[in-house]
Order: structure tokens, then sequence, then C-alpha cells
């Protein structure tokens, strides 16, 4: 079953990035934790649990640059209900805990990566203060990633450290766009605050930001906040259909257990048989059990019924089938409609060898980073058991196509394996980091984290890199997705334009306008009309520019009239040394009609050193007064005062 990371896992990358890409049985989730204060706090666990989960998966996190706690969970078994809780220390050996949360409800698919935010709060808050603020307990999202109009289910719960004032928290939520439905507020059975609504994206493309405050009674306040990425689905029509929903109910997995004192199944024994399933509806199932063996079912209706074979069998296997079944419905024709699934599992009948009962099963896979840059390392972590019982578990072997390896370091009982891995400067081609666990017996389990990166020039000659199961919008408007095998083509367009950035009209624009500018956007020529960049390059609408080109675009260069050296914007004025004012326009310079002031530099008639305006006059060194025009110093013919 293939779990693909998608939208909710953020993807940070430079020109070396990748971002893991894998196969697992089960589902994954993406951690992220927030303390109240990370400064103190040295390690952190967190551990995953539901129904259908004999005992909990456990793993630890890693520190981010940023000082949050992250990780990214694979091998989750699929299901509705998960918990996932954390606890943090302030050493290493975990001695002393310090804080702790929870986010329940958590529904984990093999289709997408589950987003997880765990905040945790003080064990122990300070009975010094007369009041605490509220405390964000978790928050849940159903997407972070949805198109125009989707609706996204959020959920958070908070109390109040202060005794009985729990239900007096007031919520208020914010954002930057779309809109929130009536949010209900209710108190679980925890006594914890639960604010619960629904959230449509807007009819745009998006990054739209969250926000949510908690007051309590005396005004103090605590945050949370979760950004959502809104972008067009596909470029198609549409048509208003009426249905009437039904899901098929999904088989997670089928398993069974021969009964104590037996290990096997043989003629005359019993079996448990069980299957996991789940109706997306949320509606009830029924299941059917039936075999090819000659035996006896206690109850062939139930989720884990009880088979014992012929006491006279001669089979060597039995196999058992299972139908699961969702209510039936009454369809518009008239007929009733069930939708069902089926599961099977074969099992050996007789005495079986030691070494065939069992062998390694890896129950949980973590790494620090689904984002790698070239140098920077990443911390990849396995968790396994052993089914056999007459084997014990005996190695972890770790291997990379490429990059580094450090040394690994196991548990005392091998129950889990954890090591850094340096990935190479560039990944040209998909890189494996393999991990083989084998018992005393021989028998092995393996995985393989997958790390990728489509990088350099993108569809469309867009420049671009990105890592595996992430999309780009060539400048052709057509949307590509990131492969170990490089660049495929999704055969869906972009959305109205492409990225900021991706597609641009840059160099000498029409109207000999120098200027940059991304698709969608427009310049004004130094013709005074309008030219719009698309992906195949200038195009003119038609439409004339305002008053004037805007600022800049227009200029008149170099050396104006009268051997005035000036650059001068259209609209604006400069004045020529033959005293003549010019204007700038889009046909260059032209006159005014207009006289400039006029100014008499430097040394004036007798030596003397002034600068005088036209029409003033001064007196020289020779006690003649001379006057200042356009022309220059004349004599005015009078001595000077």
């Amino acid at each position: 079953m293939k779990a693909t990371w998608v939208g909710v896992v953020v993807c940070v990358v430079t020109a070396t990035a990748g971002c893991s890409h894998r196969t697992s049985s089960g589902g994954s989730a993406q951690i992220a934790v927030h303390a109240l204060s990370l400064a103190n706090v040295a390690a952190v666990d967190v551990s995953v649990s539901g129904q259908g989960m004999p005992t909990p998966l456990e793993s630890p996190l890693f520190r981010q640059a940023d000082g949050t706690w992250q990780a990214a969970l694979g091998h989750i078994p699929v299901g509705t209900g998960r918990t996932f809780s954390a606890k943090a220390y302030d050493t290493t050996n975990k001695t002393h805990r310090i804080y702790s949360g929870s986010v329940a409800n958590v529904t984990i698919s093999s289709a997408s990566v589950a987003n997880v935010i765990i905040v945790l709060q003080e064990d122990t808050p300070n009975p010094d203060f007369a009041n605490h603020a509220p405390l964000v307990d978790g928050m849940s999202v159903s997407a972070t990633s949805v198109s125009y109009g989707d609706k996204v289910a959020i959920r958070l719960t908070a109390h109040d450290p202060d005794q009985g004032e729990t239900a007096g928290l007031v919520f208020t939520a914010g954002q930057s766009c779309g809109a929130f439905e009536t949010p209900a507020i209710t108190t679980n059975d925890s006594g914890q605050r639960v604010w619960a609504s629904l959230w449509i994206a807007p009819p745009a493309d998006a990054a739209c930001r969250l926000t949510f405050a908690i007051v309590d009674a005396h005004g103090a306040t605590a945050m949370a906040a979760v950004t959502i990425q809104v972008s067009a689905g596909s470029d198609t029509g549409g048509a208003r259909v009426s249905t009437l929903v039904e899901s098929y109910p999904i088989i997670t997995n089928v398993t069974s257990t021969p009964v104590a004192p037996a290990t096997f199944l043989a003629a005359g024994g019993s079996i448990t048989l069980m299957v996991l399933a789940t109706q997306p509806d949320q509606e009830p199932m029924t299941f059917a059990w039936s075999s090819d063996c000659v035996g006896v079912f206690d109850n062939t209706s139930t989720q884990s019924p009880q088979f014992t074979l012929a006491a006279g069998s001669t089979a060597s296997t039995c196999s058992f089938t299972v139908v699961v079944s969702g209510p039936s419905r009454e369809g518009s024709d008239g007929r009733w409609q069930k939708l069902s699934t089926t599961g099977s599992l074969t099992v050996n009948v007789g005495a079986t060898s030691a070494a065939a009962m069992g062998g390694p099963i890896i129950d949980l896979t973590a790494q620090s980073a689904v984002a790698v840059a070239g140098g920077g390392a990443v911390t990849l972590y396995v968790r396994a058991h052993e089914t056999n019982g007459s084997a014990v578990l005996s190695a972890y072997s770790w291997n990379a196509s490429d990059g580094v390896l450090a040394a690994p370091v196991n548990a005392p009982d091998l129950s889990f394996s954890q090591v850094d891995w340096t990935p190479p400067s560039v990944m040209a081609s998909a890189v494996r980091v393999t991990v083989t666990v084998t018992d005393s017996q021989g028998a092995t389990a393996i995985f393989a984290f997958v790390f990728c990166t489509c990088h350099g020039t993108g569809p469309g000659g867009v420049s671009v890199t990105a890592s595996c199961d992430e999309e780009a919008c060539g400048s052709d408007y057509t949307v590509y997705l990131c492969t170990a095998a490089g660049w495929s083509s999704t055969s869906r367009s972009c959305n109205s334009s492409p990225d900021s950035g991706v597609c641009e009209c840059h160099g000498t624009g029409p109207g000999g306008v120098p200027v940059t500018v991304s698709c969608g956007q427009s310049a004004c020529g130094s013709d005074y009309f309008t030219y719009l960049c698309n992906a195949a390059g200038w195009s003119a609408p038609g439409q004339s520019c305002g008053g004037s080109p805007d600022s800049g675009v227009c200029e008149c260069n170099g050396t104006g009239p009268g051997g005035v050296p000036v650059t001068v914007s259209c609209g604006q004025s400069a004045c020529g040394s033959d005293y003549t004012m010019y204007s700038c326009s889009a046909t260059g310079w032209s006159g005014t009609g207009q006289s400039c002031a006029c100014e008499c530099n430097g040394t004036g008639p007798g030596g003397v050193p002034v600068t005088v305006s036209c029409g003033q006059s001064a007196c020289g060194s020779d006690y003649m007064t001379y006057s200042c025009s356009a022309t220059g110093w004349s004599g005015t013919g009078t001595p000077c005062p």
C-alpha cells in the first residue's frame, strides 16, 4: 500500500533539497510539538495508540532549527480515532518529565499524511500565580492544502488551569481569507472545552492564515494558528448533481490467532479470526464469514469469530473469507443497494516448523525531516519486533545508494535502530537508504527511505527545485509532477496564471520599456499603450496607458538641449544652457517656449568671485557696476556705490 506525501507536508527546499517518498503497509503522519518553553527541553518522544493497535507505537522526535521537535512517522495502522501523546524531558535519559500533551481522534489513511500539532503544557503549573492563562491542549486540521470552496474541519481543545474556570473560556477565530461556519463549543469527558467548526476556502489562490484566541474570565489569552494553502483543483467545468453518497468499507487487515494452548491450527483445533475495517461515512458495518474447510464458526456475523476445524479434516490449508458491508440504501430506481468489500486469509493446517512461524516485523519508521539539503544530516529511525517465539532480533543493517551514513545507534534489546544520513551535495537521481532487520534464525524485514529531487530547469523552461510528489507550473500553463524518474505531466492546467516568477516577460519590453514583469501583469510602453505579459510573451490589449507612462518607463537620457547633462522622466522638465525650458515626453525633448532662470557664475567682472542671478548686479574690483543677464555679465556704466 502506497503512502503518498501530499500538501500537508510543507517542504522548504534549496537547489539540492529532496523530500522522502516511501511505500509502507500503513499510513503516515507529520508530527510537530510546541511547548510553552522549549529552552530546557532535552528530549521528546511520541506514542500512537488506537483501536486495533494492541500496544502503542513509540518514536523519538527530533529538534529542528526553529526549536520545535518534529518527525515524519510511517507504518501507522490505518484507521480512525488515533491518539498521539507526547512527553518532553529536561534530561536526555528521560528521567524527569516536564511537559506532556496529546491530540485525539486523528484519522490515518493510506492516501495522505496527517498533520498533527501537539501543544505540550507544564506537568506542574507554577502555583504562585493568582491566575493562569488558558492552555491549548491540541488542534487538529483535516487538511492544510485544499481547492476553492473546500471545507476544512478544525477542532481545538483547551482548558483553564485555574479550577472551575474552564467553562468560561471564550474562543475567537479570525482569518486572513475564507470564512468559518458557526462553531460548536462543548465540554468533553476530560473537562476540556472543545471548539469545532468548518472553514470554507476562498475562490482564489491564497495562503490563508487562521488564528484562534482563547481568553479566560480575567483577560489572559492563549493563541493558536495554522496556515492553509488554497489553489484551484483543475481547469474544467462542472454540473450540479444530487446524490446519496455511500462509501465502500475499507479493510486494512485480516488476522488470525490460534486458540491456546495450541500454537498452530490442526484438525479439531480452533482459531480466532479478526478483520480490521473502517467505513468512511461512519455508518455501521456488517460482517459475513465463510471458509473452504469443513468446520464450525461460533458466529459468522461478528468482527472476530472463532472457527473450529473438523476433527477428521485432511486439509493442508484453510481459506477464510469475510464480506464487510455498509448499510442498505434505496436508490432512485427503487432498488436496494449495499456496498461491500471482501477480505481473505489463508492459514496452514498441521505442524509448522518454528523457523517458518514468524520473523521480524517493522512497527514504525520516522525521519527528522521530509526535506533534506545537501550536506545537512537527516536522522532515520526504525522500530521492530520479533514474531517467532523461538527467535530474537539480532541485527540492523543500514545501506545508502548515495551520501554518507554515520554509525547507527541501536537499543540494547534491539527494539529500535537510529542512524544519521548526510545526503550528497547534488542529488542527480533518487537515493535509497535501506535498513534490513535480521533475527537469530536468518529471517529479515526490509524498509527503504527514498529521497529524490527534480532540480535545475523544469518543464517549460521553469527554473525550479521540487521534491518528490511536489508539483510545478510550467510556462506552458501545464502542471508537472516531480517523481523519482524526473518531471512528468499531470495533464492538468495551471491556475489562472503560472506561479509568480515562473512566467516572465523580461529585458526590453514594448515601446523600448526596460522591465521584468510576471505573467498576468502589465506595463505601459513609451508609445502610451498598455502591454500584457503572458506565456507567449508581450501582447497589446489595445488599451491606452493612464495620463502618462509609469514613472521611469519613459525617459529623456544623456545630454539634453543646450548641453544639459540630465536624465528626466516623462512629464518632467529641464532648463537648457540656452536658457530655454524643455519638457520630456514619449517622443523626446520638446521646447515649452518658456525662459529658464539664469545665473552668472564663477569670477565676475574685475576678478570678483561671485554667483549672481539674472537681473542682479555686482560691483567689480575696478569700481564699476556690472549686471547679470542671460548673455552673461554687462557693464551698466555707473560707478559702484
